[in-house]
């Protein structure tokens, strides 16, 4: 059974004047810079895209950190973790800071539910500058279960009668889209990230 976090990455989404670089002697750190909210310039991710070294069920566990320089400004979503079978297909599991600054976590109809799952959940505050350890852990049929800074958010189900989708192949941190408002460049960093393949994975400390 695989339980072993994943480390390092396939290759990097970087629109023009973004980076996205690793510090991996500090917690496998992914430091993610995006030039400004045009579309061809707000994307910075590191993209772990090989099925085989990925978890081969549909159930799993995420756990990391995310630090924000600054509070986000935003017009829109800033997905910042997704686990899908491809590119922007059958995503079994997207979390993103909403223009409300509360945390949403969704997935697609036909991946862990036969229907599409979204929840938004407020952030006590909102999100502004400083580190947030997120977990999510899911089963297919099952539940999935969402905690920020060790506190429980929600619980919801996932009913699933019809026909299993294929395993994803590709996971991805980082700023996937800033739909934001001021037009400025904006950065974020997720760092002790790990992926696990069962419901149940235990999971290191995290530094």
């Amino acid at each position: 059974m695989w339980q072993q976090p994943v480390h390092g990455f396939t290759e990097f989404t970087q629109d023009t004047g973004c980076t996205a670089m690793v510090d991996g002697a500090n917690g496998n750190q992914l430091n993610a810079s995006v030039a400004n909210t045009a579309d061809d310039q707000d994307s910075a991710s590191g993209d772990f895209l090989d099925g085989g070294f990925l978890p081969q069920q549909l159930e799993g566990a995420v756990r990391g950190r995310l630090r924000l320089t600054a509070r986000p400004t935003l017009a829109g979503n800033l997905p910042f973790v997704e686990y899908s079978l491809g590119r922007n297909m059958n995503i079994h599991l997207q979390m993103a800071i909403t223009a409300q600054n509360a945390l949403q976590v969704s997935s697609q109809a036909n991946t862990v539910s036969d229907n599409a799952v979204t929840n938004t959940y407020a952030v006590d505050g909102g999100f502004g500058p400083g580190d947030y350890l997120f977990e999510v852990r899911w089963r297919r049929g099952g539940t999935r279960r969402v905690w920020l800074n060790s506190q429980l958010l929600g619980t919801v189900n996932l009913p699933a009668a019809g026909a299993a989708p294929q395993v994803p192949d590709r996971f991805r941190i980082g700023i996937m889209r800033l739909d934001g408002m001021d037009g400025g460049a904006s950065t974020l960093s997720m760092r002790s990230w790990q992926l696990g393949d069962r419901e149940d994975t235990t999971f290191g400390n995290l530094p």
